[in-house]
This record gives structure tokens, sequence and C-alpha cells, in this order.
């Protein structure tokens, strides 16, 4: 927009209105260099103020259109995190059971009871307290090992960091756990 054609056609229009209100003084209003002047120079300092207004108006949609993206993708991980828990979780279930019906069927097949239990449940149901207790183990020495990387580099690692140093750690620590506790298990069954 050009403000300074802008402030001259306000200067003409007020002309008009002043020489139609008031028709007796017939002089006509003709600005002068210094009323142009001064006319140019606030239309340009009010030129000047609006584009700047106007581009950190357009700064702050942008930064506000970004927030808003980075908003609506965390709701969406939040919800899709839960639902993808649940459906893994339900397929996993629904296998499991899936392959417990046919084991029952092939006993069923061979003549066997399948009430009874196998002798592969009797072994896990015996170390049982061997798997847990290691299981934990293997937790506490996880948040252990965080903590002390925590303590240990606080200006390496930043803070949004944290939770996934201690879930990297725990999984690692539990599972290998669960590793001894395999190993352990099969010496003591092979006894």
């Amino acid at each position: 927009m050009n403000f300074t054609y802008l402030t001259m056609q306000w200067l003409d229009y007020l002309n008009a209105v002043v020489r139609y209100v008031m028709p007796g003084t017939a002089r006509e209003y003709v600005p002068s260099d210094s009323a142009r002047r001064s006319a140019t120079a606030v239309a340009d300092s009010v030129q000047s103020s609006i584009s700047t207004g106007m581009q950190q108006i357009e700064t702050l949609t942008v930064s506000a259109n970004q927030n808003a993206a980075v908003g609506v993708l965390d709701m969406l991980l939040s919800a899709l995190i839960p639902i993808v828990f649940a459906a893994t979780a339900g397929i996993l279930i629904w296998k499991r059971i899936e392959a417990r019906r046919a084991i029952e069927l092939a006993m069923i097949e061979n003549g066997l009871d399948p009430r009874r239990s196998p002798a592969e449940q009797d072994s896990t149901r015996k170390f049982r307290a061997l798997r847990f207790g290691l299981l934990l183990v293997g937790v506490g020495t996880g948040l252990c090992v965080a903590l002390i990387i925590w303590n240990t580099f606080p200006a390496a690692i930043p803070e949004d960091y944290y939770p996934f140093v201690a879930l990297t750690s725990v999984s690692f620590f539990s599972g290998l756990a669960l590793t001894i506790y395999h190993i352990v298990a099969t010496s003591l069954e092979k006894r």
C-alpha cells in the first residue's frame, strides 16, 4: 500500500469537505511543500510501522502454526500409543490362546489328558521365584545405572532424554537378567 498517495487523497478529501461545509471561504486550500513533506513523513512512518507489525504477525502466525502442528502430532501420538499397545497385547493373547488350543487338540489326538500339566509347565513353575527375582534385580540395576549416567554426565545428556536413558538401561539389564535366568534354569534342569 502506498500511504503517501492515500495521505494526499485524504488531504484533498478534507479540502473538499471544508469547501462544502464552509462555502463562504472562497479561498481554496493548496497544500504547501512543507505540508506535503510532513504528510509524506507521517505516511512513511505509518507505512514502516505497519509493515514491521505485519512481519511480526506473519512470524507469530508461522510459529503458532508450527506449534499447533506439533501439538496435533503430540495428541495423535499420545492417542496412538495406547491403541497400538492394546492391539499388540490383544494379538499376543489371542495367539497364545490359539497355541494352547492346538496343543490341547494334539494331546487329545494322541490320547493324553490335556488337563494334566505337561513337564514344561512344572519346570517353569519350579523356578518362578528365581525368574522374578532376577527380573527385579535387572530393573533395579538398570535404574541405578540410569541414575549414575544422569549424575555423571549432566551436561552431555539433555533433561528431555532422561526417560530414554532410564528405559534403555532398565530394558538392557532386564533382558540380561532374563538371559541369566534361562542359563541358570537350564543348568538346574539338567542336574
